[in-house]
């Protein structure tokens, strides 16, 4: 596969994927030894599959463009989880000069309960990205990787640099969400429970009757989000329609006929369109104005 790709960016780009894929692929055989650990390796194994329907659509709509998408979502993740663990601190006890009865009012307002359910949304967020990172990224040393794939100097120059600021940009976004954690946890205020295994977007039911059941096979056939590359559940579908839909996979149409994530759509409109990360890497919006 990679050696029928012509541009040599997008054959060493996609040589780290397919590499990361095989290490994700369930061993063959072992028999009867493997049936205490089914349910994880069919888990990794839906994991696999899905992996491997994000490399074709990235192939598809270019290495070189994804890449510099996710650098520029995980950096803008990171920013705005570090404003959102700011925002916490003058609430926490230790920093507050508040009374108890005005810091109580603020944690029991509306404008908290909205900014409790973003935290909500920039979690699940994250995790789509960082899945895609793993796939994409080296789990090795970048060097060695892009010395091996041979590439003209100024290529791998571009090809190192990605790989290395995407790492450092899934780390601070990683450190930053810990931080809104330590935070929360210093309010005692939960932002409820999730379980990522559950979702929809690896093939979980989430534990839901509008998504269970035949869950696998929907997730095997949806679409992809044309930002985090993870299934979506089309527009107008009838699991929509369920009191117990997870809205977090709703999607909306682009222009050019693809899918995304509604979650994902407004987290790019608002924050990865006017991202310093992309101007400073001369980039005009890579999506425009493909929102129907």
């Amino acid at each position: 596969r990679c050696q029928c790709m012509d541009d040599a960016f997008d054959r060493a780009a996609l040589v780290v994927a397919i590499g990361n894929f095989r290490s994700a692929c369930p061993p063959c055989g072992g028999g009867g030894k493997l049936l205490s650990r089914l349910p994880a390796l069919l888990q990794q194994q839906r994991r696999a599959r899905q992996m491997s329907r994000s490399i074709e659509a990235a192939s598809s709509c270019g290495l070189l463009r994804f890449l510099q998408v996710l650098l520029v979502c995980l950096s803008a993740v990171s920013e705005v989880l570090g404003a959102c663990s700011d925002s916490l601190g003058p609430l926490l006890i230790s920093d507050c000069d508040w009374t108890a009865e005005e810091r109580d009012l603020a944690l029991s307002s509306d404008e908290f309960k909205t900014f409790l359910r973003g935290l909500a949304t920039l979690r699940r967020l994250l995790w789509r990205l960082g899945l895609a990172a793993e796939l994409f990224l080296p789990g090795g040393d970048t060097v060695s990787v892009v010395e091996s794939a041979d590439l003209p100097p100024k290529e791998a120059k571009t090809l190192k640099d990605l790989h290395e600021q995407t790492s450092l940009s899934l780390d601070g976004a990683r450190a930053a969400w810990a931080a809104v954690e330590a935070g929360l946890k210093g309010l005692q205020v939960d932002i409820g429970t999730w379980d990522p295994s559950s979702c929809f977007e690896v093939g979980g039911g989430g534990g839901s009757s509008a998504l269970g059941g035949a869950s696998a096979d929907k997730h095997r056939s949806a679409p992809l989000c044309a930002l985090c590359l993870l299934p979506a559940l089309p527009p107008f579908s009838l699991e929509a329609e369920g009191s117990t839909y997870d809205g977090g996979v709703s999607s909306a149409l682009w222009k050019n006929n693809g899918l995304v994530h509604v979650q994902c759509a407004n987290f790019w409109i608002r924050h990865g369109a006017k991202s310093k990360t992309l101007s400073d890497m001369g980039l005009s919006d890579p999506f425009g104005d493909q929102l129907a």
